[in-house]
C-alpha cells in the first residue's frame, strides 16, 4: 500500500482514479471550490489508484476565535480493496496533511449510524460532534446536519474569553456549530 497526495491527479493515474471516483473527466466536487488542497489516493503494488479523499482547508470563526478547519471528504475505496486499510490510512495522511497546512481542527461527514465508518474514524483520531453543525449552501441556503466527525489536531486554541480549549468546547457545547460555507 501506498498512500500519495498530489495536488492535480497525474495523467497516468486518471484511469484508475476516475475508476475509484466513477466520474469522467475524473474531479473533485468540493464543497468549496476555493477552499480544495489536495487528493490523497491509495495506490496498490501494481501502480492503480485503488482508493481516494479529498482534503480542504477552510477558514471560519467560532466563538469569537478565527479557525482553520481541514475537512476530510470523499473517501472512496473500489469494492475489491476494501477492509485492507486504505481508507484509514488515507484519513491518517489527511489529518496530518491537514495539520502541516496549520489547521486547527479536522471535519468530515459521515454514516453516524454505521458502526464501521465510526470505528474507520476513530482509528484516525476523529469522534462524533454529537451535536448539530450548520453550512450555507451556494445557493444561500442554510442547512442543518448532525452527522460531523471532528479530531484535534495537535493544536490548543484558546478562547478569547479564556474558557478552554476549542476542540473541547466544540465537543461539549450545545450550541450549533456553524462551519461556514459549503456545497448544498
Amino acid at each position: 500500500m501506498n498512500i500519495r497526495v498530489f495536488k492535480t491527479i497525474p495523467e497516468h493515474y486518471l484511469p484508475s482514479f476516475a475508476r475509484v471516483h466513477q466520474a469522467d473527466p475524473p474531479v473533485c466536487p468540493v464543497r468549496c471550490a476555493e477552499d480544495f488542497w489536495a487528493y490523497i489516493v491509495g495506490i496498490n503494488d501494481a501502480d492503480d489508484i485503488v482508493s481516494m479523499a479529498c482534503v480542504y482547508q477552510h477558514a471560519f470563526e467560532w466563538q469569537g476565535v478565527l479557525l482553520q478547519m481541514g475537512y476530510l471528504g470523499l473517501v472512496m475505496t473500489e469494492a475489491s480493496w476494501r477492509r485492507q486499510g486504505y481508507a484509514t490510512a488515507l484519513a491518517r495522511t489527511s489529518t496530518q496533511e491537514m495539520f502541516d497546512l496549520g489547521c486547527d481542527v479536522a471535519f468530515l461527514e459521515a454514516d453516524l449510524t454505521d458502526p464501521s465508518i465510526v470505528r474507520l474514524y476513530r482509528r484516525a483520531g476523529f469522534t462524533p460532534l454529537g451535536h448539530a453543525y450548520t453550512f450555507t449552501g451556494r445557493s444561500g441556503r442554510v442547512y442543518e446536519r448532525t452527522n460531523a466527525m471532528i479530531a484535534s489536531l495537535g493544536r490548543a486554541v484558546i478562547t478569547p474569553n479564556g474558557s478552554g480549549d476549542v476542540f473541547d468546547l466544540m465537543l461539549h457545547t450545545s450550541d450549533v456549530l456553524d462551519v461556514g460555507t459549503g456545497d448544498g
